[in-house]
């Protein structure tokens, strides 16, 4: 059995709170996985799940051995399960092309009650071609410590399918739901990744094991699916990349990280509840979010850029939480056209060396609207900023340009600190509204 940390590297992201700094730590150190004993290193350029035929009401049922049927099959087979709970008293490692159709996801459901033999996971996948599971519910029910979907090389279809049961390792690592690594493509559409609640460590009752982890170069797909309840939603690091659209992350710790060079795209789906931030991005990650809606806690963050990140951020809504944006570091990037509402604290706020262009964003009931602090830099362009204390807020030495913002603050729309620094500074063309915003009251009267 291998045990071994995902990643042992300790991160940090960063709240604020008024101009003062909360290091928000997402205990990166506790997520943690698998390593495979023997890896197969063919590459996947492409990966289109192979068609299978609709669930019959006949196929293998649970009296019958799935495990020694699997181990029969043939490459390219498509095994047929009826409904009921099929019992494996041991995780099985599938290296053929293979296709499990069941009679749906709440009907048929396997369970195995020890990981495999060779891969502390309950179904590895170690083939060169494509595992497809429709229709069926993953649940580990052991007491060792497993993943619950562990690809390692080859492609992965999921359809319609229930995944859950993972625990933390040995040492106390985290361990997905569903994991890739290495060359592994994953395709998972209509299907619902769920943490296991029932295994929360007394000592740490938020690191709910769940999710899915991303390593190495593998690539995920994930449509139309929901992650929840869990402390990592989706978490990928090494050259991964991460494509999420039309699906839901809610009630994680962290629901999108990317660390190292990792690459993500999310796309019309909705986070919420996360406790840490929405998205956390580290090192050299590139990420991509269009048209999401964030509804963040009232003490979380919406998205977080950090260290030598870059983010382009367009047409997302965020609402509530402490920061709507941040940009931190050395992190570079674009928000356009974002709506930021009802934040507490500072909708965008631009750290550290950070110089990223904002461009066209409503922020409306922000505390702060958009904050500059330390040697940020950068542009803000075009934006609305509407019934915040603080429109913009500057403190020297950090030189952004300001052009052609609209901004009303109930205290000032432009706060600049020491005041003089503003003779630094490129502002032009703005409309700037200090005070309480002018209500206008008509009255008509009905003609006679």
């Amino acid at each position: 059995m291998i045990d071994a940390p995902l990643n042992s590297r300790r991160k940090t992201a960063y709240r604020f709170l008024f101009g003062m700094v909360l290091v928000l730590s997402l205990l990166l150190t506790a997520c943690g996985g698998v390593s495979p004993a023997h890896a197969t290193e063919t590459a996947v350029a492409a990966f289109t799940p192979t068609p299978s035929p609709s669930p019959t009401p006949a196929g293998v049922t649970p009296d019958q051995d799935l495990a020694a049927l699997i181990a029969a099959a043939a490459d390219g087979d498509v095994i047929t399960l009826a409904g009921g709970v099929f019992s494996l008293k041991q995780g099985v490692v599938i290296d053929k092309n293979l296709i499990l159709v069941g009679a749906g996801s709440e009907q048929t459901v396997i369970t195995a009650d020890a990981p495999s033999a060779d891969y502390m996971a309950m179904i590895a996948f170690t083939g060169s071609g494509t595992l497809t599971l429709q229709g069926i519910s993953l649940e580990y029910i052991g007491s060792e410590p497993s993943a619950v979907l562990y690809v390692i090389s080859g492609a992965l279809g999921l359809e319609d399918c229930v995944v859950t049961g993972a625990t933390v390792s040995s040492k106390g690592a985290q361990l997905g739901a569903v994991q890739l690594t290495d060359s592994a493509i994953g395709l998972i559409r209509d299907s619902r990744i769920v943490g296991s609640v029932d295994r929360i460590n007394p000592d740490a009752p938020d690191k709910i094991p769940g999710g899915i982890i991303v390593s190495g170069s593998a690539q995920l797909t994930l449509e139309n699916s929901s992650i929840l309840g869990s402390y990592l939603g989706v978490y990928a690091f090494g050259d991964a990349v991460v494509t999420v659209s039309g699906s839901t992350i809610t009630n994680t710790y962290g629901g999108f990280s990317l660390l190292e060079n990792a690459t993500g795209t999310l796309t019309t789906s909705t986070l919420e509840g996360s406790q840490g931030a929405q998205v956390a991005l580290f090192d050299s990650s590139k990420f991509t979010a269009a048209e999401n809606t964030f509804n963040n806690r009232e003490d979380s963050n919406g998205i977080q850029v950090n260290e030598t990140a870059y983010a382009h951020l367009e047409k997302n809504k965020i609402n509530n939480g402490l920061s709507g944006i941040i940009f931190s570091d050395n992190s570079t990037g674009e928000a356009v056209a974002n709506e930021i509402m009802g934040v507490s604290n500072i909708g965008i706020l631009v750290s550290k060396d950070a110089v990223p262009v904002l461009d066209s964003n409503v922020l409306e009931s922000c505390y702060i609207g958009i904050s500059y602090q330390d040697n940020a830099a950068g542009s803000a362009v075009n934006n609305n900023i509407l019934f915040s204390d603080i429109g913009i807020s500057i403190k020297s030495p950090a030189s952004p340009s300001l052009v052609g913002n609209t901004v009303q603050g109930y205290t000032t729309a432009l706060f600049v600190n020491p005041a003089e620094w503003l003779d630094q500074l490129d502002v032009r063309d703005n409309s700037l509204t200090d005070g309480e915003p002018e209500i206008i009251v008509e009255v008509k009267t009905a003609e006679p």
